[in-house]
């Protein structure tokens, strides 16, 4: 039977929520000054995936099989600059390369959509600031930015929110 002592020197303190960062890649055509730029994120997650079930009829019962990997959408919460929306514009100015607003049209080198997307990385932090583990999320793009919420009986930091999509994840473990 384990002890109390034996509790703690095997839990290592764990981890924590607020222990994290966020790096995100501008696509190449929305290169110059304001895109290359560093943010704050708030809130962010490791994104999700599910496996597909595949039901098949046999005999009176039904045998369950993997299907298809299924890749959510990732969302994360940013917090808003203090130069003039530069975050928030860049990711609006990220829309208008897949669909210009006016015209409909998107503004890919080559006519491919690949060059809209880019890679992310979401790293896990140590209590230490050491990265434990890496998640890079491979061809990403925001479908979504939410807008930017004014309040005056609120005296905090003002974020909006992005929905990223992208095709897969890896993840590589670094704490060993």
């Amino acid at each position: 039977m384990a002890s109390i002592r034996d509790f703690i020197s095997n839990f290592n303190g764990g981890t924590r929520r607020n222990r994290f960062r966020v790096t995100a890649n501008w696509p190449s055509a929305m290169s110059g000054d304001g895109y290359n730029t560093t943010y704050h994120v708030t809130s962010a997650s490791m994104p999700p995936s599910y496996l597909g079930n595949v039901t098949i009829p046999y005999r009176g019962r039904e045998a369950n099989y993997a299907g298809d990997r299924i890749y959510e959408p990732w969302d994360l919460i940013i917090i808003d600059d203090n130069r003039g929306n530069v975050l928030w514009e860049s990711f609006h100015a990220w829309h208008k390369i897949i669909n210009e607003h006016m015209t409909n049209t998107h503004s890919f080198n080559n006519d491919s959509f690949v060059n809209a997307k880019t890679n992310w990385t979401v790293e896990h932090l140590g209590l230490d600031g050491n990265t434990l583990k890496t998640i890079t999320m491979v061809g990403c793009w925001p479908m979504q930015v939410s807008p930017i919420q004014f309040n005056m009986a609120q005296n905090v930091y003002n974020s909006f929110g992005a929905r990223i999509s992208y095709d897969y994840f890896r993840i590589a473990n670094t704490s060993q």
